[in-house]
Parts: structure tokens; C-alpha cells; sequence
């Protein structure tokens, strides 16, 4: 049985969501991005990460304009 890896770091997410890591640590500490805080590492849950990046979605108006 595999392990699906469910939490990643600040490079993992830069590559994830097509950022810098620049971008990220900022986002962090401007707290616009969920991420958790383990000992003295900031980590980011990628079901978080997904919902986050689903909630940012721009809807297409309905007539297709």
C-alpha cells in the first residue's frame, strides 16, 4: 500500500501551483494562501491548496461573453 503524500513545502507548492517560492513565502505571511505550521516549517495541505485554487476559479459568464 502507497502513501499519497498530502503535504508539501514551499518549493513543492511553487512548482505546484506555477509561483516562485518568493510569491509563496509572501502569500504566507500576508496569510492569503492556507498552510500549516509544523515545528518550524511551514507546510501546505494540497487538498487545501486545490480548494483554495477551485475557489479563484473566474466563472465564465453564462452566454459565453
Amino acid at each position: 500500500m502507497g502513501v499519497t503524500k498530502r503535504l508539501i513545502n514551499t518549493k513543492q507548492l511553487s512548482e505546484y501551483i506555477g509561483i516562485t517560492e518568493g510569491t509563496a513565502r509572501v502569500w504566507c505571511c500576508l496569510k492569503k494562501i492556507p498552510y500549516n505550521k509544523i515545528g518550524r516549517k511551514v507546510m501546505f495541505d494540497l487538498n487545501d491548496i486545490d480548494a483554495w485554487v477551485d475557489e479563484r476559479r473566474v466563472k465564465m459568464h453564462p452566454d459565453g461573453e
